[in-house]
């Protein structure tokens, strides 16, 4: 009995051993991304092995080949399990994982606890809404699958001349044999097809270039304007530390119809992948995706300058509106200098999809989900977009396709009327004594730098509206005559088609300067009143010291301007009147220019008899020389002031 005891032990001991010797061999595969490999040995330990560990790998495995069904029964099976100790990506990947299923309800719960767990609630509530509006305006694009497509992955479609060149992994048989352990697909090389054969029967493409094509990877391809340079991504010889293979960016030169001179780009890394090149319009910078040490979170879009000497600056992140903690993938740059990457960090429709950032002031703004037909409930990528044209192309691995990742023919035909994310600033102008609106207030709006953006002013109920580009700050500037200016700074945050209310109470001048005084609706300046002599228009010697304060005023407010208003009293005719009331107001003017007032803040006018303090003739007053006297004077009317 003893002995059977003892080969039951040892039975055993060997079928654990032998268990935790797969399970080994499995997570060894698993850390090189091996995923095809270490899948079926995960599954065959499972029985002995249904730990959290275990599980969260099938699940990974499924996952990241693309297999969502499966991810998702794993996934829910690690958080049933105890949720409050699962790592917080495997609520976000479960999420996603369930949206790709179409069950969007439920893919929102986890969404919602991974943000809580992450980030603000509402940040994330805010991006949601604006994709239902997104959703809302409909199909943007016609999309039609080419026939170049296999059942294997073919995506990257990208313009060379008449030709497109992608990446495809159902060639490669003809040259090597090597599997990808990842997928157990061939090793991606570069192919390319005249457009003209797009929906052939049976499209032949060719093999872009031998010098090219190696045992490696070698995908998304980009080429300059002039057809002789090429930027492509390409896998790595060597590995890292954790035996892992990244992606590098590489440059090729075409001499003599031959792709020469191929290098790797400076600023790859050994422990970090650089991968999916796009230039700008004026070929100045190079962007691309990388994980490389600061980035935000899995990969982050990248931008480099290409110096004169055909050396490179510093690679610059292009910052959080744009990145995110989850992937930033596959830039390409339009020929309008917007930014088009694909995204699983910014709420979506699906796992990837395609996103477009419009660039103000040298700064990336938060970002726009395309929107339908490119996005859907799985990876949307590699978008490309001729805008003189509408032409394009994106790949996507939705299952309607002709297998795994496949090229789409693109044609847009709705304009993106929020490309460009915008606010509304609106509220009413009121004076802060009677409560009354202000129509006709001079509204502006201005940047910090000061440059000045806009302007409007208020309608009859005092009310104005500015629609203003989100994701910044601005300086809003209320004038009116008479009032003192009010001004405001705003900040916009990133939301789009939100309204901010701003409203402002101008204080009328004379409410807060005593030498100021409103006599139906005109601002003057509150002074003794200047006379002159009967038939006369020189300045006599009382009214100089009125003047001179007239001048003090104008000095404490370098920006007001008056208006010298001259009567006369109503002896004479009244062309003459005119006349004289002319000379006076010119008179007036003279002497405060000589008194260092600017001729600009000035203007003169002669009233004649038109606005008499006295009416003696055509009333019942018979005035005596004084009360002639009284209309015999000049006012100053303030026009402007701040």
């Amino acid at each position: 009995m003893k002995k059977i005891f003892t080969l039951i032990a040892i039975l055993l001991t060997v079928h654990l051993n032998a268990q935790n010797s797969e399970l080994e061999r499995a997570d060894g595969f698993f850390s090189k991304t091996y995923y095809s490999k270490a899948l079926p040995l995960y599954l065959k330990s499972l029985p002995d092995n249904n730990t959290p560990h275990t599980i969260k790998r099938i699940g990974d495995c499924y996952y990241f080949t693309g297999m969502m069904e499966e991810a998702a029964t794993y996934y829910g099976m690690l958080l049933s399990k105890n949720e409050e100790n699962v790592p917080d990506d495997y609520l976000f990947k479960y999420s996603q994982a369930l949206l790709a299923l179409g069950k969007t309800e439920a893919s929102d719960v986890w969404m919602k606890k991974y943000i809580e767990r992450n980030s603000t609630l509402e940040s994330y509530q805010q991006e949601l809404k604006l994709l239902e509006r997104v959703k809302g305006l409909g199909n943007r694009f016609k999309m039609e699958n080419l026939a170049i497509n296999t059942p294997n992955s073919d995506f990257g479609a990208y313009p060379y001349g008449s030709t497109i060149v992608y990446a495809t992994a159902d060639r490669s048989p003809s040259l090597f044999s090597k599997k990808y352990k990842w997928n157990n697909q061939e090793y991606l090389d570069l192919y390319s097809i005249d457009t003209t054969a797009f929906f052939d029967e049976n499209p032949k493409s060719k093999n872009f270039s031998g010098s090219i094509n190696t045992k490696l990877h070698e995908s998304n391809a980009i080429f300059t304007k002039d057809g002789k340079t090429m930027y492509f991504t390409r896998n790595s010889e060597k590995r890292d530390k954790d035996d892992i293979s990244h992606l590098m960016i590489y440059k090729a030169e075409l001499i003599e119809d031959e792709w020469t001179n191929v290098q790797p780009l400076p600023f790859n890394g050994k422990d970090y992948s650089v991968e999916h090149p796009a230039l700008s319009p004026d070929e100045k910078y190079l962007f691309f995706a990388s994980d490389m040490p600061g980035s935000f979170g899995s990969f982050d879009i990248y931008g480099v300058e290409i110096l004169e000497d055909g050396s490179y600056g510093k690679p610059v992140n292009v910052g959080p509106n744009v990145n995110t903690p989850k992937r930033e993938q596959f830039p390409y740059i339009s020929s309008s200098n917007l930014l088009y990457f694909s995204s699983d960090g910014h709420a979506g429709m699906g796992l990837l999809d395609v996103f477009v950032s419009v660039i103000e002031n040298g700064v990336y703004q938060k970002p726009l989900n395309v929107g339908l037909p490119i996005n859907s409930r799985f990876d949307d990528f590699s978008f490309y977009l001729d805008e003189g044209t509408k032409d394009g192309y994106v790949s996507s691995n939705r299952p309607d396709g002709k297998g795994d990742d496949d090229i789409y023919k693109i044609k847009e035909f709705k304009e993106f009327s929020l490309i460009v994310p915008s606010q509304y600033i609106t509220g009413t102008v009121t004076d802060m004594t009677t409560g009354e609106p202000i129509a006709n207030a001079s509204l502006s709006v201005k940047d910090l730098d000061d440059n000045l953006l806009e302007s409007t002013s208020t309608d009859p109920e005092g009310i104005y509206k500015f629609n203003l580009k989100s994701n910044n700050s601005y300086l809003l500037s209320v004038t009116k005559p008479t009032y003192v200016k009010s001004e405001k700074t705003i900040s916009l945050d990133g939301e789009r088609e939100k309204t901010i209310t701003a409203d402002f109470q101008l204080q009328s001048f004379d409410k807060v300067d005593t030498d100021m005084v409103k006599i139906d609706d005109k601002l003057m300046i509150k002074i003794e009143k200047i006379y002159f002599d009967f038939d006369k228009w020189n300045i006599r010697e009382d009214a100089k010291p009125i003047l001179d304060f007239v001048v003090e005023k104008m000095n404490q407010y370098p920006k007001m301007k008056i208006e010298i208003g001259s009567h006369t009293d109503q002896r004479g005719t009244d062309a003459y009147n005119e006349e004289l009331s002319d000379k006076r107001a010119k008179s007036t003017m003279k002497y405060l220019i000589s008194k260092g007032i600017e001729a600009s803040r000035l203007s003169a006018k002669g009233y004649g008899e038109n606005d008499l303090i006295v009416d003696c003739e055509n009333g019942s007053i018979d005035c005596n020389e004084k009360q002639h006297q009284l209309n015999r004077r000049s006012e100053f009317v303030i026009k402007n002031i701040e």
